[in-house]
């Protein structure tokens, strides 16, 4: 399907099957899946992952982060009522596209499911895919989802080795674990190695979305050697008379 073509679905009260596909199904949070969803529940970065996430692949550069069901006989999502998603406009990604996903040559979208066990595939309401997925707030999503994908396929990034065990926590801390990495922005000499434009300094300061992409740079900076940011000479000159045969002058993630 493309963003053009029509799409027939919708999912409300009053659907046979309302609710039944929150339930008993592996959902991947993203790191902005992360942040939005544990904002709406009022908690901090990794008291959210403890209370409700799986941590998936720890030996891997990046860990998946995977919601984690009630453990009732039903497995039902934590966040599912009778009424629907209490976290509505903060659902992730994954249930934000449903019932579509990317193609697998990603020029398009498919349906990930049929009306046998979706019924609200058998609805008359029809839009445009673009249309369903600016009603979903889907591209806000894509944005962030782009800036993930920028990093992790990468040629570079699928090639490193990283034996550290501080740098692959340096990794999750600035995409899954927000807090902990402004506190290492703001209370460490992080900011004398980086030249900040002042006004993006503050919305860091406020803002955890400022904060995540400032984040996704940093590890393109230091990991694929991308000139995503700018370092200060001063900088620059103490980490190579530290580390003189190095030749890293990046001061970054490494």
């Amino acid at each position: 399907m493309k963003l053009e073509d029509l799409l027939s679905f919708q999912c409300a009260p009053g659907v046979p099957c309302f609710n039944e596909c929150c339930r008993d199904v592996t959902i991947f949070l993203g790191p902005y899946d992360v942040l939005r969803v544990r904002q709406a529940l009022g908690l901090k970065a990794q008291d959210f992952i403890d209370r409700y996430t799986a941590v998936l692949g720890t030996d891997r550069l990046i860990p998946l982060v995977a919601l984690r069901m009630n453990e009732d006989d039903e497995k039902r999502c934590h966040f599912v009522t009778h009424k629907g998603c209490s976290i509505y406009s903060h659902r992730p990604w994954a249930c934000r596209m449903f019932p579509l996903d990317v193609s697998t040559d990603g020029k398009g979208f498919r349906t990930i499911i049929d009306e046998h066990r979706c019924k609200g595939l058998l609805e008359t309401v029809t839009r445009r895919v673009q249309d369903y997925l600016n009603d979903q707030g889907a591209p806000k999503y894509q944005v962030m989802d782009d800036l993930m994908g920028e990093l992790v396929n990468h040629p570079r990034f699928r090639e490193l080795e990283v034996e550290n065990e501080s740098v692959k926590k340096m990794i999750y801390m600035a995409l899954y674990d927000l807090d902990a990495f402004r506190k290492f922005i703001f209370e460490t000499s992080f900011l004398k190695k980086f030249k900040l434009d002042d006004k993006r300094v503050k919305r860091m300061q406020r803002d955890d979305e400022e904060l995540l992409r400032f984040g996704f740079e940093w590890l393109a900076f230091g990991l694929l050697g991308k000139k995503s940011l700018a370092i200060h000479p001063e900088a620059a000159e103490e980490h190579r008379a530290r580390h003189p045969a190095s030749g890293d002058d990046q001061g970054g993630v490494k």
